[in-house]
């Protein structure tokens, strides 16, 4: 199955499914763009990414530490790919409409969602080696019984921290994206398994139960929840607009006194 980011934004079961009415919908992007917000805050809008392109394969990647909604100081790596795809067609200089692939080291995308996401060729196939080996193996018979691909919450915040920044503008790799190799891509990845395991011991109070509440479907679309025989759907894609950054781009993205290809964004006034 191939989509583009806006087409999975919009239904991550594909554009022909009907299982979340547009109420519904509406009532999950209010709720992570609250989410979102409330993180931006936290974090006084910094945003550490990397952006990568490969010239032979027609392929650009954005690399985001994304925080963790819940532990302080503790970030999980999200990658999207970017590909030309004739399933898809060109996007022209809007990367958002290429054919996309996910990585996430998060517990919700490594444990319910990485299995299917694969099976789809919806996977960074060449982050395997950063994925637990389990969860590319084994099918999530408890979590996604019915295997259906479905909101992650931090593949919805990258997207909203792109397009608030306008990453998916083509130009911005063009002129500020390091030369892809995937030793150095992957060789700033933490494996899934030892994410977990970090967070466990970062923050071990934070057992199974109160990781089901904090990622409950809000009431509006349990009902809809029930329709998709068990698929978890939570989503979101408000654009939120921190301050505008003060910039003096040279080679990077960001907090600009960077290597190519590295940003760090700090919003204006922050030193």
């Amino acid at each position: 199955m191939k989509m583009t980011y806006e087409q999975f934004i919009d239904n991550p079961l594909g554009k022909n499914s009907a299982v979340l009415t547009i109420a519904a919908r509406q009532n999950i992007i209010e709720s992570y763009s609250k989410k979102w917000d409330v993180i931006l805050l936290r974090e006084n809008g910094n945003i550490n990414y990397h952006l990568f392109k490969d010239d032979k394969h027609n392929a650009y990647y954005g690399h985001f530490k994304i925080p963790s909604e819940t532990v302080k100081n503790f970030y999980y790596d999200v990658v999207v790919k970017f590909t030309a795809d004739a399933r898809v067609g060109e996007g022209g200089r809007d990367l958002f409409k290429y054919a996309v692939q996910f990585y996430s080291n998060d517990p919700s995308f490594v444990y319910t969602y990485a299995y299917v996401f694969n099976k789809n060729d919806m996977f960074i196939k060449e982050l395997s080696d950063r994925m637990s080996k389990d969860a590319l193996r084994k099918p999530p018979k408890v979590k996604n019984p019915h295997q259906n691909t479905g909101y992650v919450k931090t593949l919805v915040f990258a997207y909203l921290f792109m397009k608030s920044k306008k990453l998916n503008e083509k130009s911005r790799f063009e002129t500020s994206a390091a030369t892809y190799t995937r030793e150095h891509l992957s060789g700033n990845i933490e494996n899934a398994d030892e994410k977990i395991k970090n967070r466990q011991e970062k923050n071990p109070e934070l057992d199974e139960v109160k990781g089901r509440k904090r990622n409950e479907i809000p009431e509006a679309t349990k009902e809809q929840e029930k329709k998709s025989k068990g698929l978890a759907i939570l989503g979101n894609t408000h654009v939120v607009k921190p301050k505008t950054s003060t910039i003096n781009n040279k080679t990077g993205i960001g907090h600009f006194k960077t290597n190519k290809g590295i940003g760090h964004f700090t919003p204006k006034g922050k030193k």
